[in-house]
């Protein structure tokens, strides 16, 4: 298990943001998550369709978003954290610094 911090830029809200970005690319036919478990403002849980693990989001009160990455294979887990801060650094444009936590994007 893996966990990422991402902290947004000031005055964004980035959970809210990223949830709805997610549910617009799945509406359209090219999502690669599949949001799994109870709906509730505060959490989400995601499953990819390719690799096996699961994503669980968590947003606290000063915006900041926690994934918890949890995957069968180290290889998987490596994978999905890699979609994570593609996803935030391609549709939010989050600098690779605000990734924050024990992943390293391979060739820096």
């Amino acid at each position: 298990m893996k966990i990422v911090e991402i902290v947004p830029r000031a005055r964004t809200r980035l959970y809210g943001t990223l949830v709805a970005k997610e549910a617009a690319i799945r509406k359209s036919g090219r999502g690669t998550y599949v949001r799994v478990g109870r709906t509730s403002q505060r959490a989400a849980r995601w499953k990819h369709k390719k690799f096996k693990g699961t994503l669980q989001l968590n947003r606290d009160a000063s915006e900041r978003v926690t994934a918890k990455v949890r995957a069968s294979t180290p290889e998987d887990e490596r994978k999905l954290l890699s979609i994570l801060c593609d996803l935030t650094g391609v549709n939010f444009g989050c600098a690779e610094g605000h990734c924050a936590g024990p992943y390293n994007r391979p060739g820096a």
